[in-house]
């Protein structure tokens, strides 16, 4: 005969018959999660549903750090072919492609901190009322310890 409970706290050892796992067995079944509880996470759960837009964010950081080589690459072309030759069109086409690129590298900023924004805002609407219907079932059931009364 099994027996099951489906508290939090069960991790599949109520279906067990006492005596029938030795007790580091039921160590072992204690240190891995339940299935009912990695279903029943809502951060997890939300995180995962985020994980593209973390995708395409990373991909926003990983060009604009690539972009942030052009200041010392722009240096080092002025200090090569301009300063050696004295070209001033060298200096502009050189000043104006770098122009362009921080151009490109504002935009990028302005999209990552965008979709950043916009998964945070998604993931406050749908997390709150969860964490805060948790944070107040807890307070709730919590013994206070600390607030015992002074009497002289």
């Amino acid at each position: 005969m099994t027996y099951r409970n489906f508290n939090n706290k069960d991790r599949g050892l109520s279906r067990l018959k006492p005596g029938v796992l030795t007790r580091k067995e039921i160590i072992e079944m204690q240190k891995t999660p339940n299935i009912l509880e990695k279903q029943f996470n809502p951060l997890m759960n939300a995180i995962n549903k985020c994980k593209s837009a973390f995708w395409i964010t990373f991909w926003f950081a990983f060009v604009i750090n690539l972009l942030m080589l052009i200041t010392p690459l722009y240096s080092l072309q002025v200090l090569d072919r301009v300063i050696g030759s004295g070209s001033i069109e060298t200096l502009l086409m050189l000043s104006l492609v770098i122009g362009l690129i921080y151009f490109i590298y504002g935009l990028l900023q302005i999209a990552r901190s965008f979709t950043l924004i916009k998964i945070g805002e998604w993931l406050d609407n749908n997390l709150s009322p969860i964490i805060f219907g948790h944070a107040i079932s807890s307070t709730a059931t919590r013994v206070n310890v600390g607030a015992s009364s002074v009497t002289s």
